[in-house]
């Protein structure tokens, strides 16, 4: 099951009252989209990330409605929606007035476990791994436990299942200031902390083995991580937990490099993000179930290549195909020349192009599907344009002769 149409009303750079769609088809393909600066391709993936949210920080829909949609004629306030059809005919609406997507067609749980295996990737969520940490080993416990894990599930001794995020949970809760250290608290607080160590613990190394795979599919540079958990601690003298640390350490040719975010390049250390991220969602997914539905696995990835150069970011795409070849991949950029040779190594996509237009006082997204060459060749040989059917018949040529170099060596 896939995701085989969006449609925006009156969403953050969407106004009203128009609905703007983007048809995946029949079967959910995977959609590559071009957007220039301030056209809408954030607030299309800010769309997807607030819909399939778990975390109940979801703002109400009104929070997001279109600063201009409200002056525009035909257009009332109380209307906008954001809405999901899936490739078996299920439907999920979010309407401006409620603070969550409700059911039009289908099960709430497509919708629940949708969420559950969905990955959302933007370039301020890179910043958190290695950019914005300024001296000292990269700790990105916060980043992992609160943001990639939470949902993770773990079993408890006794066979009870539960998630890592909830475990986390119960030890912030277990320190309250106003308990007092009687045995029973002092008795929650190593249970919890205890708990909690043994199921992450248990996470952490195939964690840093399927970054190091993963790494090692971006980076021929002998760059190597590891990941050091020190486990959690209780100081019974100032009533709080200790060793809240995820630390992130990397060698090159296996020499370590002290405070690495101040000496690898920009590309390195996106490749090292990134890697952690895909990893983080190889292993935290859930396994399919036989004999259960499948329910769709979304992957969005928003401008997540600006800190590669073009030879670096070939290998994301061979990447993609290799570990993520049954998700549902929504790749947006600004990049018009990156967008040009993705194009090219992306069979099958849907392609889309956002632009800008002045429309009176304010801006509006002009959303255009990019379709191949040769069905533009075909419109224009329709209404007598030959010349253009030609150029474009011409550009499909050469699309061809690049694709068959590349495949041929």
């Amino acid at each position: 099951m896939r995701i085989a149409r969006i449609e925006l009303n009156d969403f953050r750079a969407f106004p009203g009252p128009q609905d703007y769609t983007f048809d995946l088809g029949p079967a959910g393909s995977n959609l590559l989209l071009y957007g220039e600066n301030g056209s809408g391709k954030s607030s299309l993936f800010r769309a997807i990330q607030e819909f399939l949210r778990l975390d109940g920080k979801r703002k109400p829909f009104k929070d997001h409605k279109n600063i201009f949609s409200d002056r525009l004629a035909g257009h009332p306030v109380t209307e906008g929606h954001i809405t999901l059809h899936f490739t078996d005919g299920s439907a999920h609406r979010w309407p401006n007035g409620a603070d969550r997507p409700v059911v039009a067609t289908g099960s709430p749980v497509q919708l629940q476990e949708a969420a559950r295996r969905k990955g959302l990737l933007d370039y301020r969520a890179l910043l958190q791994t290695n950019f914005i940490h300024r001296t000292g080993r990269v700790n990105v416990f916060d980043l992992v436990v609160k943001e990639l894990l939470p949902e993770i599930t773990v079993t408890q001794p006794g066979g009870r299942s539960t998630t890592l995020g909830k475990l986390w949970e119960a030890v912030e809760k277990a320190h309250l200031p106003e308990l007092y250290h009687y045995r029973r608290h002092l008795r929650r607080a190593a249970y919890a902390r205890d708990a909690f160590n043994t199921a992450f613990g248990g996470i952490v190394p195939d964690l840093q083995q399927k970054t190091g795979e993963i790494l090692s599919r971006l980076l021929a540079h002998g760059i190597t991580v590891t990941l050091a958990f020190p486990g959690v601690g209780y100081n019974q003298t100032g009533r709080n937990f200790t060793g809240g640390q995820l630390f992130l350490d990397a060698s090159l040719n296996g020499d370590p490099i002290p405070e690495h975010q101040h000496f690898l390049n920009e590309a390195r250390l996106s490749a090292i993000a990134l890697s952690i991220y895909f990893a983080s969602l190889l292993v935290s997914i859930p396994a399919p179930v036989p004999g259960a539905p499948a329910f769709p696995k979304i992957l969005v990835l928003d401008d997540v290549l600006i800190g590669l150069d073009m030879a670096n970011r070939l290998p994301v795409i061979r990447l993609l195909h290799e570990f993520f070849g049954e998700w549902q991949l929504l790749l947006f950029t600004y990049d018009r020349a990156w967008y040009e040779i993705a194009k090219q190594q992306l069979d099958g996509w849907k392609l889309y192009e956002f632009f800008t237009v002045q429309v009176g006082d304010h801006e509006r997204p002009l959303v255009k599907e990019d379709t191949d060459h040769l069905s533009r060749a075909l419109d224009f040989l329709l209404t007598g344009e030959v010349k253009a059917a030609a150029m474009h018949v011409r550009t499909k040529f050469e699309e061809v002769l690049k694709a068959g170099c590349v495949r041929l060596g």
